[in-house]
C-alpha cells in the first residue's frame, strides 16, 4: 500500500536465507583466495631459498664427480619445480 510516497516493506524469509548463504560463501571464498596467495608466495619463497642451498652445494663440491651427483640433480629438481609452481600460478 502507498501512502505519502511510503510503500510497505516486503519480507521474504526464503530470499535473506539465500542472501545470508551468499555472503557467508563470498567471505569464505575471500578467505580461501587470501589463503591460497599466501600459500603460493611461501612456495614461491621456499623455491628461491632452496635455490641459493643449490648454489651453495655447488661452491662446496670442487670435485667434480661428487658435483655432479649431488647439487646439479638437486638444482635440476628445484628449478623444475619452480618452473610447475609459476606454470600453475599462470594458468589458473
Amino acid at each position: 500500500m502507498i501512502k505519502a510516497g511510503q510503500v510497505e516493506k516486503t519480507v521474504d524469509r526464503d530470499f535473506d536465507m539465500e542472501e545470508r548463504r551468499y555472503r557467508t560463501l563470498e567471505q569464505a571464498v575471500q578467505r580461501l583466495q587470501r589463503e591460497a596467495k599466501g600459500y603460493l608466495d611461501s612456495l614461491r619463497s621456499m623455491s628461491a631459498s632452496q635455490l641459493r642451498i643449490a648454489e651453495a652445494m655447488d661452491e662446496f663440491y670442487v670435485d667434480a664427480h661428487h658435483k655432479e651427483r649431488a647439487s646439479k640433480h638437486y638444482t635440476h629438481a628445484i628449478e623444475d619445480f619452480d618452473t610447475r609452481t609459476i606454470k600453475e600460478h599462470v594458468f589458473k
